[in-house]
């Protein structure tokens, strides 16, 4: 399955805005903070969509709302604008709490991000 292919069997087929990528600098600013954010517990799935929503925010970035977030974890990739895409991925822990992780990134990284986690979920 390719990138767009897994984007439309998602759902998650939203309009990019008709803007273009963000700074270098900007990408590496937001990843920074999405990491040391996400890294505290996080006690629901919508917290920690939350954590992310605010932390792009800063920067000016939006992404659409998701419907139907698996308490169970799952793994979300949206377009963020012509050239920048967000993952995330997500799961609970043994003590309630759930480990997220998030990126902006370029096509290139999503479907890295995604061929990791395949590969871990085989082995």
């Amino acid at each position: 399955m390719n990138f767009k292919e897994f984007i439309i069997e998602s759902g998650e087929n939203l309009p990019a805005s008709a803007m273009p990528g963000l700074p270098e600098e900007t990408r590496q600013k937001l990843n920074l903070f999405l990491l040391i954010e996400l890294e505290k517990p996080v006690l629901t799935v919508e917290g920690g969509i939350s954590r992310i929503r605010k932390i792009l925010y800063t920067e000016g970035v939006a992404f659409e709302s998701f419907s139907d977030l698996d308490t169970e974890g799952d793994e979300i990739a949206t377009q963020l604008n012509d050239v920048d895409y967000l993952y995330i991925l997500y799961f609970p822990t043994d003590d309630g709490y759930y480990d997220f992780y998030a990126e902006v990134t370029d096509e290139n990284g999503i479907i890295e991000a995604m061929s990791e986690t395949e590969g871990e979920e085989t082995a």
